[in-house]
């Protein structure tokens, strides 16, 4: 999924992890939202099991049968990688050496080119989110699909914004939430 800064990617991302969390998404049995700034770590060594479990902003406790459930059915299984342009020397993951195993250890580098090289965990359904800028867009040419969120037009946004305050029940806000209310004035003075 591309999409400009501020187009609502990470927050389109998030939704989907609480859709699936509230059972909306059946075809999944787990979803990874990984933050790719999270993941700009060189030099180390991970396992696919410290990527799903410990490199996010929130690591989580992974019993050895959900991994070993996830390895069986990687079908089952979502992960997206937001803001994947925040990764360092993303190009060339199509090229790159993987290891051969999802618990050898390897580098960052190997463990997301054995996911888009389809060697780890083959046949999950891999989502990225990023700015469509630069070297990405080139390794993108291999996508399954693109999709780009194009955000709202000025009419869409106060549309929604007084949606909202109608749908909550707060109408005394919705002429200052869709800027039809006088605005305060700010200044500012420089002391010589």
């Amino acid at each position: 999924m591309l999409g400009k800064a501020g187009q609502g990617k990470s927050y389109w991302a998030g939704a989907v992890s609480r859709a699936w969390a509230c059972g909306r998404l059946p075809q999944y049995d787990f979803v990874f939202s990984v933050p790719c700034h999270c993941l700009n770590r060189p030099g180390d060594v991970y396992r696919l099991q410290d990527l799903l479990f410990s490199l996010g902003p929130r690591p989580l406790l992974a019993a050895d049968e959900v991994f070993s459930h996830i390895v069986k059915r990687p079908d089952r299984v979502l992960l997206i990688l937001d803001a994947f342009e925040e990764l360092e020397a993303q190009d060339g993951f199509l090229h790159s050496t993987c290891g051969p195993a999802p618990a050898e250890p390897c580098s960052l580098r190997g463990l997301l080119a054995g996911l888009f090289q389809k060697k780890l965990l083959r046949g999950c359904t891999l989502l990225l989110t990023a700015r469509p800028r630069g070297r990405l867009v080139q390794s993108l040419s291999k996508a399954d699909a693109l999709f780009e969120l194009s955000g709202f037009s000025m009419e869409q946004a106060q549309a929604y914004v007084m949606r909202y305050f109608e749908c909550s029940g707060m109408t005394e806000h919705q002429d200052r939430a869709s800027g039809t209310a006088p605005r305060p004035a700010i200044s500012s003075q420089s002391q010589p």
